[in-house]
Formats: structure tokens, C-alpha cells, sequence
């Protein structure tokens, strides 16, 4: 454990690999924050681009840089939280955006709402053109415990980068603490981390302005998930389960609905034969019953996501899914802008 004398509030965790287009601009915007007690750590994973040489340059006593040999995200991520010294933790993407108040703002409201974890609204920009697509995760509440609305800490955006969590919750999840002999997700790792946190985190708390600025790249790594990947996630997502209290393993089942049930077979339309998404329906049809039996647990809150969520459920257990994504996807492809399930 990391020494606790002069320890900053919050620690913000950067990995970086290749992201030399964009770093200098990440961390500007870090170093720009009004949050008065912080750290960046930045976690070099194995560059081969000048991402190195931008970080071991880059003038602000904040900011601690550790060069490692490649090991995912997922690696990059523990390795900055067993250095970590804040009482919080937060994520960046090295080719995002955070705004200014993005720290301060969600450590005002995890305290001001007793909360260990804190979420902000966020901004979706096209990579390539710079233009906004979409503002979401805009709350209608201000606070959700886990263990009385499931459905509603799993609809919430599974990334790590506009939110902000007490340590302690962190550092003594399953994802964090590790699996001997288990194989780390290559994707879906987010979720699986704040899965495990599930049940650490007895409220939320919610900024409703959006703060930090997701920039998304066509060809991201989502879309080369294959059906090996998702049963990876479904082991974790079944050791999480047994590593939480009864009381909010139902946010667990949820969650493997939406990502094993729905972002996989959206993902898998697109690059798997029709065979290999047969079997792989088969078999999520199988694990969802079997190991996720609450998936179908009552929304106790209405939003857009949760309506969704609602559909797609329906669907699913109608075997009107895959149609639907297949419809939606022809529409996307047809009207070249982003359309969600």
C-alpha cells in the first residue's frame, strides 16, 4: 500500500498505449482541473509510438509516469491503482477530454450524497470530425443504491471515465484483488470492474452536467469481440456474482444480460458466421438462465436506457433480437450516424 503522508484526495489513473495523437491534449486537460488535491498516474503500457517520450516530458509535479511491458488496459489499470495514494479513484482515456470541474464536481457530489461511487453526464464527439453525436447519462435522479434498484445501477454506462469511486470500494473488489489462474478480459474489462464494486458501493450519486468528452473512433475493439471473449466475461461475471452479498447480485445478472445478451450479439452480427451466432445464442440463452437467473428483474425507475432495456428483453426472450439489431444496424450503416439498440 502505497505511503498515506501528504496523500492527494483523488488519484486519476491514465493508461496510455500509442496515443500519441492525442495525449498531450489529455493531459492538458488534467493538469487544468480545479480538483486542489489530486495525482495523474499515468501508466505507459508498452508504447512504441512517442507516447513515451510525451509523458516522461511533460512538465506537472501531479503526474507520475510508469513505463511497463504490455499488458492491456486491464493491466495498466491495476497497476496504477496499487500505486494509487487518494482516498478516490478516477479513470481517463488517454484521446479523451476531461472538462475542467469534472473532479471536483463528482467529489462534491459522492460527499455531499454519502456516496462511494459518482457518475457524470459525458459528451459522445466524433473522432474524426470533432462534432458532437450525442450527450448521455443525463440522470433524472440524484442518487441510486445499487441493492434497491438493480436495474438501474445496470443501466449505467459501463465505462470508467466520467465517474469516481472511494479506494476502498476499488481496491477490495474481486476484479481488483484477482483470480488465480483466471484469464483477464481482453474486453468488457469497465464492466467487469464495476460489477465487482457492486457490492461496495451502497449509493450513487449523479452530475447531470456533462463533463468529460468521449471521443469515439470507427473500428474500436468492441468490434472484434468474438464468442471466446464473452464466455471469458461470463467467468468473471460468475465469480463476481458469488464475491457480493445476495442483495445486489441481481445488478450482476442484469449487467450479463445487457453485455453478454445484447452488446455481444451486437457486436457478433457484424463478424461472425451465421453458425457461430447460432451457437453462440444457444449458449447465452443457457448461461443467462443458468448462472444470471435475476436478468429479468423488475426496473424499479423509468428512463429512456431502462425502456430499452425493457425491449430488449422482451425481444430477446421472444427471439425477435437478433431481427431488430440487424434493422437497426441497416439503418446506422444507410444513414451513416450512430443509431443505439
Amino acid at each position: 500500500m502505497p505511503d498515506s503522508a501528504n496523500a492527494p484526495q483523488i488519484s486519476v489513473i491514465l493508461p496510455v498505449h500509442n496515443g500519441e495523437s492525442r495525449l498531450e491534449a489529455c493531459l492538458d486537460a488534467l493538469c487544468a482541473q480545479t480538483a486542489e488535491s489530486m495525482e495523474i498516474i499515468a501508466i505507459d503500457d508498452g508504447s512504441t509510438d512517442s507516447s513515451p517520450a510525451i509523458l516522461d516530458g511533460y512538465p506537472d509535479p501531479r503526474l507520475t509516469v510508469v513505463h511497463q511491458a504490455r499488458s492491456g488496459v486491464w493491466g495498466a489499470r491495476i497497476t496504477g491503482i496499487s500505486l494509487a495514494r487518494g482516498e478516490w479513484v478516477a479513470f481517463c482515456d488517454a484521446d479523451d477530454i476531461p472538462h475542467p470541474d469534472l473532479y471536483s464536481c463528482l467529489l462534491e457530489s459522492a460527499r455531499a450524497n454519502h456516496a462511494q461511487m459518482a457518475v457524470c453526464a459525458y459528451r459522445r464527439m466524433d473522432a474524426r470530425t470533432g462534432n458532437l453525436l450525442a450527450v448521455e447519462m443525463t440522470p433524472r435522479s440524484t442518487t441510486l443504491k445499487p441493492a434497491q434498484d438493480p436495474v438501474g445501477f445496470a443501466a449505467i454506462n459501463t465505462a470508467l471515465w466520467n465517474k469516481m469511486f472511494r479506494m476502498d470500494a476499488v481496491r477490495s473488489c474481486l476484479a481488483v484483488r484477482g483470480v488465480a489462474g483466471q484469464d483477464k478480459p481482453r474486453l468488457m474489462e469497465d464492466m467487469v470492474l464495476i460489477a465487482s464494486t457492486a457490492g461496495r458501493v451502497d449509493q450513487v450519486s449523479f452530475v447531470k452536467e456533462p463533463l468529460y468528452d468521449y471521443f469515439v473512433h470507427p473500428g474500436s475493439s468492441m468490434r472484434t469481440l468474438s464468442a471466446s471473449d464473452a464466455r471469458t466475461v461470463a467467468q468473471w461475471l460468475k465469480l463476481v456474482r458469488e464475491d457480493v452479498s445476495d442483495d445486489v447480485r441481481a445488478c450482476v445478472d442484469v449487467m450479463a444480460f445487457v453485455h453478454l445478451g445484447v452488446s455481444a450479439v451486437d457486436n457478433l452480427i457484424r463478424t461472425a458466421s451465421r453458425p457461430e451466432l447460432n451457437d453462440y445464442l444457444r449458449w447465452v440463452r443457457t448461461t443467462l438462465t443458468r448462472d444470471f437467473p435475476r436478468y429479468t428483474t423488475r426496473a424499479r425507475s423509468s428512463t429512456p436506457v431502462i425502456l430499452r432495456l425493457r425491449i430488449a428483453r422482451a425481444m430477446f426472450r421472444l427471439g425477435l433480437l437478433v431481427p431488430a439489431m440487424r434493422f437497426l444496424d441497416l439503418v446506422t450503416r444507410h444513414a451513416n450516424r450512430e443509431v443505439k439498440w
